[in-house]
C-alpha cells in the first residue's frame, strides 16, 4: 500500500508540475535541492537507485541528472514507470524475503546489509519531505497538487473499484 501511495502522490505532483514553464521549474528557490526540477530528479534518482539495489543487490554507479530527461514530460513518464516497478517489486515479495537481510553493493562504499523491509520503507518514505516541499512551491506558483496525505490516499483507495486502483481525481 505504501508503494501505491508513493505512486499516487508522485503522480499528483507531476500532473501539476507539467504546467509550470521550464524556466520556473529550474528557478533556484528555497527547496532543499534548489529547484522544483532538481528536487523531482532527486526523487526519481533515489527511487531508481534503491529499487535496483533492492532487486538486484547492485546499485547504479551513477546518479540521474537533468541531462537524462528531455523535459518535465520525460521525467514524469520515467517516474510513473519507476513507481509502477516499485509496486510490482513490493507485491512480489514473500514474507521471508521481506524480513531477510539484503546485501547490496555500490561504487562509493563497501557492500552493506540491512533487512529488506527497512530499505524499501526508507525509499518509499524518503519522498514525503521532498513532495511536501515541491507541493508548497507549486502552490506558490498557482498549481497546488492538493492534499498529499497518506490517509487521503487510503480513503480514496478504499472507495475505488477494483482493489488497488486509486479513485480518479
Amino acid at each position: 500500500m505504501l508503494a501505491e501511495y508513493n505512486r499516487w502522490a508522485n503522480a499528483r505532483l507531476l500532473r501539476k508540475a507539467v504546467h509550470i514553464p521550464p524556466q520556473r521549474l529550474k528557478e533556484t528557490c528555497w527547496l532543499s535541492r534548489g529547484s522544483i526540477l532538481h528536487t523531482l530528479i532527486h526523487l526519481a534518482d533515489a527511487q531508481w537507485f534503491w529499487r535496483l539495489a533492492c532487486e538486484t543487490g547492485r546499485a547504479p554507479s551513477r546518479s540521474l541528472s537533468e541531462t537524462d530527461f528531455a523535459g518535465i514530460v520525460a521525467l514524469r513518464d520515467f517516474m510513473a514507470a519507476e513507481d509502477d516497478r516499485w509496486v510490482t517489486f513490493v507485491a512480489g515479495l514473500s514474507d521471508s524475503r521481506w524480513l531477510s537481510q539484503h546485501t547490496f553493493s555500490w561504487g562509493r562504499a563497501r557492500p552493506r546489509s540491512r533487512e529488506l523491509w527497512v530499505l524499501v520503507f526508507h525509499t518509499l518514505n524518503h519522498g514525503t519531505h521532498h513532495r511536501a516541499e515541491i507541493g508548497q512551491r507549486l502552490g506558490e506558483l498557482g498549481h497546488s497538487p492538493g492534499d498529499l496525505d497518506f490517509l487521503d490516499f487510503a480513503f480514496r483507495r478504499s472507495v475505488a473499484a477494483p482493489a488497488g486502483k486509486e479513485k480518479a481525481e
